[in-house]
């Protein structure tokens, strides 16, 4: 055995009863205090958190936090009567170390969850969007949760903000008067726009009802102050641009500016106003009562007809009862003029046809056409095999002033035979002009 080494201590040390070893035992053996709590291992069940210690309040989260075997007992710090980790979580104290703060408490308006059940300040946030009655700003309609401070305002006549106003942002001209809604501004970038704006002659819709200037024809005659021909009283439906001017009265009817003290414009000696005979154009002395009628679609004599007694159709009648015979049209071209005297006229025509045997119907056709109808009217051309109602063919171009139509036979037959051609009025003028029908048949 080796000797004790000299400097060692004896009265610091335990040296054992067989005498020294020859190595200094440590001068202090406890246990270390790990997490720094003031506890050491022996007596510190967790000496790595520093929340685990002898002594310390035990919290209701799975764990021995004061050190005597149990977790979670159930405690009442504050001797509220309730406990911190009790059976019943509904009777849970949220803040054992405030006997203000249990579940029996009534929520105020502090800041603190007093009554521990929903949350902070819960009892003045009924509809649980996060803004309470009794905030800074508070909830102002705290029963529905799409209302709150900071809300995006939407169109809907509600605060949504909470902000003291109503759909701010949707009348951006300050008329009063919305972009959005039932009746929405239809120009929020001009404030004498709007629905409940009086209309005023500017050619703008001022009311806001997709009209422009329509409350301005007061005696709604169809004319008002703002139309391109102007009413020189909107009061009286009777004076208006157009109307018949009263002789001598000292009234401007027809508001061309002249009183009825002159009222022959076209100097043909006949007047415009309503004591007959009217002269009917007025811009034109070639017609006024007494006029020669002239064939031109126009009432040159004031009667209220036009070309009346001018038909020179010499087949009349020519309707279907009496149609006029053409004869045998056989690779020739015929002509006729015609002309329709009356909404009921209906000119008629017969002709006969040759179809070649050789041909067998090959080539055969019948072509016809209508020429020089009125620029103002609408004929309609058809095609009938004689003593049949069956159509074969027919022209109804509308508005246009001329009408054909090509009659192809059938091949392998032969299409000889009598034919039927009708001119029908449909709308427009009548009477003396005179239309163009050529034939062909081949």
């Amino acid at each position: 055995m080796k000797p004790c080494s000299w400097w060692l201590i004896a009265t610091v040390a335990l040296v054992s009863a067989t005498g020294c070893s020859g190595y200094a035992e440590p001068l202090n053996s406890d246990p270390a205090d790990l997490d720094e709590d003031g506890f050491t291992g022996d007596s510190d069940c967790e000496d790595t958190d520093a929340d685990v210690y002898p002594g310390a309040d035990e919290q209701c989260d799975g764990i021995d936090n004061n050190c005597d075997g149990v977790a979670d007992e159930s405690v009442d710090l504050d001797e509220d009567g309730f406990f911190s980790c009790p059976d019943d979580e509904a009777l849970r104290d949220c803040d054992d170390q405030n006997p203000a703060v249990n579940p029996s408490v009534l929520e105020v308006c502090d800041g603190i969850d007093n009554d521990c059940l929903h949350g902070v300040d819960d009892a003045y946030d009924v509809d649980r969007d996060g803004f309470t009655t009794c905030a800074a700003v508070p909830d102002c309609n705290d029963n529905d949760a799409e209302i709150y401070p900071g809300r995006l305002e939407v169109c809907d006549g509600i605060d949504n903000s909470c902000d003291g106003a109503q759909d701010e942002g949707f009348d951006a001209d300050g008329d009063g008067a919305l972009s959005c809604g039932d009746s929405p501004d239809c120009d929020d970038s001009d404030a004498s726009i709007s629905p409940t704006a009086l209309e005023v002659c500017d050619h703008l819709d001022n009311d806001c009802d997709d009209l422009v200037d329509e409350t301005l024809d007061v005696d709604q005659d169809g004319f008002s102050a703002c139309s391109v021909q102007i009413d020189c009283d909107d009061t009286n439906a009777l004076i208006h641009p157009g109307a018949f001017e009263t002789c001598d009265d000292g009234i401007d009817q027809n508001c061309d500016g002249d009183p009825g003290s002159s009222l022959d414009a076209d100097g043909d000696g006949y007047l415009s106003c309503d004591t007959a005979p009217v002269d009917c154009d007025e811009g034109n002395a070639q017609v006024h009562p007494g006029a020669v009628e002239q064939c031109d679609a126009v009432d040159n004599n004031c009667d209220g007809q036009r070309d009346e007694g001018l038909s020179i159709d010499v087949y009349e009648p020519n309707d279907a009862a009496t149609p006029h015979e053409l004869g045998l049209i056989n690779g020739s071209i015929l002509e006729v003029e015609g002309a329709i005297g009356s909404p009921s006229d209906e000119d008629w025509f017969w002709f006969s046809s040759q179809d070649d045997v050789a041909d067998q119907g090959g080539f055969w056709y019948i072509e016809i056409t209508l020429e020089n109808i009125p620029p103002d009217a609408d004929y309609d051309l058809y095609l009938y095999r004689k003593g049949s109602t069956t159509l074969l063919i027919k022209s109804t171009e509308s508005g246009s002033d001329d009408e054909y139509f090509k009659f192809q036979g059938n091949p392998g037959i032969d299409n000889s035979g009598d034919y039927a051609v009708e001119v029908v009025w449909r709308g427009g003028a009548y009477g003396c002009p005179t239309y163009l029908m050529t034939l062909h048949a081949t």
